[in-house]
């Protein structure tokens, strides 16, 4: 995104953010060289989620070993929408830096607060993600 302006905005700091983000869960980089040609990590993403993947097929293998069954998995999946929001085409479209703060808070918030007989019965997958 930065390729086509020539000068930083909030919204491009958000963007940044959620790249920083999926660089976190998936353990790829921005350009990885697993992408095909002319591939971003965002746009990797997004396309497999878009093709009905679920969140295993875009994370890394070790978080998910490390979240599958707990409540964390919960986590795992409200960070990665909170990138994808980061990482929205539209710059109008893009949180806040506050907003994001506050989501991430919350969603910490939320799997601390879980009652124990939650946490061995989350999900395996993620919900409307790429949308």
């Amino acid at each position: 995104e930065m390729a086509f302006s020539t000068r930083s905005t909030i919204e491009f700091d958000v963007y940044s953010y959620g790249v920083v983000l999926l660089e976190l869960i998936t353990r790829k980089m921005a350009l990885d060289p697993s992408f095909p040609h002319d591939v971003d990590l965002v746009s990797w993403v997004s396309s497999t989620l878009n093709e009905g993947n679920v969140i295993e097929s875009v994370c890394d293998p070790a978080l998910m070993r490390e979240v599958c069954g707990t409540a964390e998995l919960e986590e795992v999946c409200s960070v990665l929408s909170i990138a994808l929001r980061c990482t929205a085409e539209d710059a109008r479209q893009r949180p806040s830096m506050m907003d994001v703060v506050k989501e991430l808070t919350r969603a910490r918030h939320d799997v601390v607060s879980l009652p124990k007989q939650a946490m061995s019965g989350s999900s395996s997958s993620c919900q409307n993600l790429a949308t």
